[in-house]
């Protein structure tokens, strides 16, 4: 996946599968990384997304920890992490408007029967999305203020629970 980032440095970020370190260059001098995100995804064959927001100064990206961690692009540095299922966390995305983002999580897991039965059944208690609310500062001039650390209160109306059960 990959995910362009204009303004002062022209940025591109890139993480493929099982590469537990998301990329980031600055595509005028490609030959460095400018610095490397880490989100736990060694050990899943799940393509896991990640997504910066609109003001272009963080990004968020899952794991197969559970956690969402979010980064700030102007430092490279870790802001913040919350628990977001108890299964990988497969997508992550900001709303476009408003201070809000998605996650999504699960994987497919066939359960074996104990009684040595051929009947495979598909589990899906851990398979859900997430709606997150989070608060933004006030304008200060024609910059929003993001404050990243609130990622962690779910809203109770935009809460969404979906288990696949088949």
């Amino acid at each position: 996946m990959t995910r362009y980032l204009y303004g002062i440095n022209i940025i591109m970020h890139l993480n493929a599968l099982k590469d537990p370190y998301i990329l980031c260059w600055d595509v005028r001098k490609a030959d460095d990384v400018v610095y490397k995100l880490y989100r736990s995804s060694e050990y899943t064959n799940q393509r896991i997304l990640f997504d910066i927001e609109p003001l272009g100064r963080h990004l968020g990206t899952g794991g197969q920890d559970g956690f969402v961690h979010i980064y700030d692009l102007q430092t490279g540095q870790w802001k913040s992490s919350f628990q977001a299922a108890l299964d990988t966390v497969n997508g992550f995305s900001f709303h476009p408007y408003l201070p809000m983002a998605a996650s999504s999580s699960g994987h497919r897991r066939f359960l074996v029967p104990d009684d040595g039965s051929e009947d495979l059944r598909l589990g899906g208690e851990e398979n859900c999305a997430s709606v997150w609310s989070f608060s933004c500062d006030a304008l200060v001039g024609n910059e929003v203020n993001t404050n990243i650390v609130d990622l962690n209160s779910r809203s109770e109306p935009g809460n969404l629970k979906l288990n696949q059960n088949s």
